[in-house]
């Protein structure tokens, strides 16, 4: 979440894409991967699908989110976007990305896991009230009280001290902080996904930190959830 925030004077370097080789005949189409820096640039100049009025940074989102959803109003979405968006511009990530990135790729996580607009709705806005100004009286008058709830309980669970590794305190905590909401700790899950798949650009010790985190409590968290 936040510790991936840093100063536009000094972002990191911006890792290359993946390559890969062609795979044998018959070839499957493979699902297509965000492109961080394509959404980096989307945001940033926030350009629009004429068709549907969204911002072309949220299509991926949207895609996979019809796939499960295909009646699901978009408003909501377009509209944490926007929100987050401005709220989040001029922070960078460590690998150099513009921070809206990093909700747009916990977003699409959830997504394609089936996760509903209101979840999906949260999971865009979850960083806004800890890392911005923005606060959750205005996340409520703008998205409603479940939205807020959400968030709210995100935004309660990094301040949980996770203590000695996997005690049972530290799940209680846990899921005090979640209210029993399980869609509160998937948004959690999905951002802490999204922090391990981009670990490369942290300090090897701060690697090794959130790593043994990920291993000992919210794994076994996840599994205990089912």
């Amino acid at each position: 979440m936040n510790a991936e925030a840093v100063n536009p004077a000094s972002p990191g370097p911006v890792p290359p894409a993946a390559t890969g080789a062609a795979a044998p005949a018959p070839r499957r189409k493979a699902r297509p991967r965000i492109d961080l820096r394509r959404l980096g640039r989307a945001a940033l100049l926030g350009s629009t699908t004429r068709s549907r009025g969204l911002p072309d940074a949220i299509g991926h989102v949207v895609e996979a989110h019809r796939a499960h959803h295909p009646d699901a109003d978009l408003d909501p979405l377009r509209r944490a976007y926007v929100l987050a968006e401005s709220s989040h511009r001029g922070q960078m990530r460590k690998s150099g990305e513009p921070y809206i990135t990093h909700p747009l790729a916990v977003t699409l996580i959830l997504a394609e896991l089936g996760a509903e607009t209101t979840t999906l709705t949260a999971s865009l806005l979850h960083d806004t009230v800890e890392d911005t100004e923005v606060t959750l009286d205005q996340v409520g008058e703008q998205f409603g009280a479940e939205v807020r709830y959400l968030v709210d309980g995100v935004t309660k669970l990094e301040k949980v001290d996770y203590g000695a590794a996997a005690e049972p305190e530290t799940f209680r905590k846990m899921l005090l902080a979640t209210g029993n909401d399980v869609r509160v700790m998937s948004i959690k899950l999905a951002d802490r996904l999204h922090n391990m798949r981009t670990l490369g650009v942290m300090r090897r010790e701060k690697q090794e930190r959130i790593a043994k985190v990920t291993r000992d409590v919210l794994i076994p968290l996840a599994e205990r959830l089912g």
